[in-house]
């Protein structure tokens, strides 16, 4: 195997399926690092609402490219 091929280089995807998996994967991933990081700060309230809207838009976004994907 040479350093240029990739693990799974035989799937075929459009170029419109390899861009909503990236940005699944950059959504899925920011959502569980804002959720982790943001359970416990509940004490400023403005910040708690800031963390809790960003969780559900990016809740949203990993939906929306679930379905881009299909």
């Amino acid at each position: 195997m040479r350093v240029g091929d990739g693990v799974c280089r035989h799937i075929e995807m459009s170029r419109k399926s390899s861009h909503a998996v990236v940005n699944l994967c950059i959504a899925v991933l920011l959502l569980c690092v804002l959720y982790t990081v943001g359970i416990r700060l509940t004490v400023p309230v403005i910040a708690c609402r800031v963390i809790g809207i960003t969780v559900h838009y990016l809740s949203l976004s990993v939906l929306l490219w679930i379905t881009v994907i299909n």
